[in-house]
This record gives structure tokens, C-alpha cells and sequence, in this order.
């Protein structure tokens, strides 16, 4: 039973570890690089982002980048102010996508990490992170809607 419990640990510590460095890649380009990035036109967003939350949390940054023929979408996520007794674990990002004429042609579920937004103290930034990848880069003109929603 020890051991059982043992692996169980070792486990959950490898693969949390395992995606915290995944997304802290996506911190790091979501910084001080990426504003350089886009101020040269390197990295430029394959189209207009907007914005929006159910209460509880705000999108503090949303890029949506040309990625392997597809779309990364990714960004940062903290509590809205005076929502810091709010349980984020019942909420995730959703991200549509709408052509020109207004027609949705992709919309993805994704959590974020950390689960729960962190408070904002000396060790942490309070910010949970995001991101999904689409498979196709959406046409001219179109319009990624990245919004914080309750199930």
C-alpha cells in the first residue's frame, strides 16, 4: 500500500512538473520577446483578438500566432478585483473563431494552469495560463473571441 502511494506521489509530482514547464514556454513568449516579436512584425497575430469574461476572472493577454500550420492561441488569466474568494476551478477559457460575415468556423474549451488563479504575493504573479491550438489559421478578416466562462 506504501508504495502504491508512493508512485502515486512520484507521479502526480513528474507530470505536474512536466506541464508547468510546458507552460511556463508560453510565459516566457508571452513577455518582454514577444512585444519585441510583434513590434518587428516577427510574430504577428493572425487576426483581431477580443476579449470578454463572465465575472470572476479577466484575459489579461491574448495572442493568437501562426503555429506548424495551425494557430496558437495563448495568454494569461487572473481573478477579477474583489472576486478573490471565487473557486476558479468551475470556470475555463473558450475560444471561437468567427469569419468576416460573422460565422463561427472553430470554438475550443481549454482550462488553464494553475486551476485555481493564484492570489498575487511575493512569490507569485497571479496569473494562471492558457493556451490551444487550432488546426487551420482562420481566414482574412476573421475575428478569435477568447472569453473566461462558468460551466
Amino acid at each position: 500500500m506504501k508504495a502504491k502511494i508512493t508512485s502515486f506521489l512520484l507521479a502526480h509530482l513528474v507530470l505536474t512538473t512536466v506541464a508547468w514547464a510546458d507552460l511556463k514556454q508560453t510565459d516566457r513568449a508571452t513577455g518582454v520577446l514577444d512585444a519585441a516579436m510583434i513590434a518587428f512584425g516577427v510574430r504577428p497575430d493572425v487576426a483581431v483578438i477580443e476579449t470578454t469574461s463572465d465575472g470572476g476572472g479577466v484575459i489579461e493577454g491574448a495572442r493568437a500566432v501562426a503555429d506548424h500550420g495551425g494557430v496558437l492561441v495563448y495568454g494569461t488569466v487572473r481573478k477579477q478585483s474583489g472576486y478573490d474568494g471565487v473557486d476558479t476551478r468551475s470556470y475555463y477559457i473558450d475560444v471561437t473563431v468567427l469569419d468576416s460575415s460573422g460565422k463561427m468556423t472553430a470554438k475550443v474549451k481549454t482550462d488553464f494552469f494553475p486551476h485555481e488563479i493564484p492570489h498575487t504575493t511575493s512569490r507569485s504573479n497571479g496569473f494562471s495560463y492558457y493556451r490551444v491550438r487550432l488546426s487551420k489559421i482562420p481566414p482574412k478578416g476573421s475575428k478569435i473571441i477568447v472569453a473566461f466562462r462558468a460551466f
